[in-house]
């Protein structure tokens, strides 16, 4: 939910953008938006909405994962080295 309203607000944000731009060289509201309707990229501005969608959805998704399953476990998961069994040959015929 937090990832569909960062990327909504930068569609939002960048339309108001364009249309602050538009209305300086234009000087009227009604040109503006004309001109924002016509003449802005909208892919670009969809294209910028996903980036900033998918890099939220990173984030939230890693700091839901974190909380869950505790402080620190997450670094140590990605940074720390694998612990070596001693016995591995043993402990794969307690295993199976």
């Amino acid at each position: 939910m937090k990832t569909a309203i960062y990327g909504s607000a930068t569609l939002m944000l960048g339309y108001i953008e364009r249309y602050i731009e538009a209305l300086d060289k234009t000087r009227s509201l009604a040109g503006a938006f004309g001109d924002v309707l016509t003449h802005a990229n909208h892919y670009l501005l969809f294209a910028w909405a996903l980036g900033v969608s998918i890099v939220f959805a990173a984030y939230f998704s890693i700091f839901e994962i974190s909380q869950r399953i505790g402080p620190g476990e997450l670094t140590r998961l990605f940074f720390d080295l694998p612990e070596i069994r001693k016995n591995s040959k043993e402990s794969m015929r307690d295993d199976g």
